[in-house]
């Protein structure tokens, strides 16, 4: 009986969250070419928190490994590298990317998307949206198509629409995600394949 009653609430969920995506749909805009690197995304982060200074890295790297940095260095501490990151990726390899920050003369290190979130605080723009999105979900920008990288903007958050991407076979499925300013991802729905293909791509 309860099952039966939760599973009749998650279809009922499903629904209104489909028919509000579609009322919507008009209002939805292409995310801007350059918003699916986390690179240039960092450089649009305002922390809620006064960090004496803030790095965001890649590792491994051989010099010139910090991508932006906030803040003033002190210049007397060594950060070392945290086992792990976000944003992994360099197939077959592995490479990813962290934040090392100083807070209150204390050293500490974002790798995980929960760590993430508790850095960004509340979300204050797209391009943080689209940073946790990314380090939490494991989701894409289809530059070519608006069902994997459109966005629409309310006034308690941003409405979402990124890309799924599976290598083999290769399939692209359009996610639904709903994500508030105080709560950070609070929704997802997967609207299904928009692209597939007989085709594997082995690293």
């Amino acid at each position: 009986m309860y099952k039966s009653i939760r599973v009749i609430c998650l279809k009922i969920s499903f629904i209104i969250t489909t028919f509000n995506f579609f009322a919507c749909s008009n209002g939805y805009k292409k995310i801007p070419d350059g918003f699916d690197d986390p690179d240039n995304l960092i450089k649009m982060v305002h922390p809620d928190k006064d960090y004496t200074y803030w790095q965001f890295c890649k590792w491994p790297a051989e010099k010139d490994f910090v991508i932006f940095s906030s803040g003033k260095n002190p210049g007397n501490i060594t950060f070392d590298p945290p086992f792990g990151g976000l944003f992994t990726g360099c197939m077959p390899a592995m490479c990813y990317k962290y934040i090392s920050y100083i807070y209150k003369g204390k050293i500490g290190y974002v790798n995980t998307p929960e760590q993430l979130k508790q850095f960004l605080g509340r979300i204050d723009n797209l391009e943080e949206a689209l940073l946790l999105a990314r380090s939490a979900e494991d989701l894409d920008i289809d530059n070519d198509e608006r069902k994997g990288g459109s966005y629409f903007i309310e006034k308690n958050g941003y409405h979402l629409l990124l890309m799924h991407y599976k290598s083999c076979p290769q399939t692209k499925e359009s996610i639904f995600l709903r994500i508030e300013k105080d709560s950070g991802i609070v929704q997802k729905v997967n609207l299904g394949a928009y692209f597939k293909s007989k085709n594997c791509i082995v690293y």
